[in-house]
């Protein structure tokens, strides 16, 4: 008798100190949503493939992430930039330059920015800006898919209010696109 309460008392212990835990990460991970709109699918070069990227803030408080949404045509760290656009062929493979250059300010704590709850962020996306036409096979369908991320761990106040940084990583939903002949 005495291992079953034993068991019920640790059993209940366990309970109690879960609920009281962190959120889970993909709770975390639900307060922002990134969605991914293209404006056409169908193209003759990469030139006319462009795009929206919106960034929700679903939670019920406000969150500091990077207003720019800076965004670079291939995958890399938090530490070097806020947003990355992946495009794959048919096969999975990643479609991208080795050698682009872009100038601009790293992320920062300077580049976050309060978002309310409900608030959107909205950058336009153009695929000219990292790949070329060349680069891809004619009639082939290939997939975009756009991640946001942040590492920075930085608290700011705004108007005596302590507001906490995203951090995390989160991905888009995909879209799709053909280059024409």
């Amino acid at each position: 008798m005495k291992i079953i309460r034993f068991f019920a008392c640790g059993l209940a212990l366990f309970l109690s100190v879960s609920c009281h835990a962190a959120p889970s990460s993909s709770e975390k991970t639900n307060s922002l949503v990134l969605e991914l709109t293209l404006n056409q699918n169908k193209a003759h070069s990469v030139e006319d493939i462009s795009g929206v990227v919106i960034l929700t803030n679903r939670s019920d408080r406000s969150v500091l992430v990077h207003r720019r949404l800076f965004y670079m045509p291939f995958p890399g760290p938090s530490d070097a930039m806020e947003m990355y656009i992946m495009v794959s062929d048919s096969s999975g493979n990643l479609v991208y330059m080795e050698y682009y250059t872009a100038r601009y300010e790293l992320p920062s704590a300077d580049t976050l920015a309060v978002v309310k709850p409900g608030e959107q962020i909205k950058r336009e996306i153009h695929l000219k800006r990292g790949f070329t036409t060349e680069m891809f096979n004619k009639k082939e369908r290939y997939t975009l898919m756009a991640v946001y991320q942040n590492s920075l761990d930085v608290i700011k106040s705004v108007g005596g209010v302590d507001v906490a940084s995203w951090v995390g990583i989160i991905h888009s939903n995909e879209e799709t696109f053909v280059i024409l002949p």
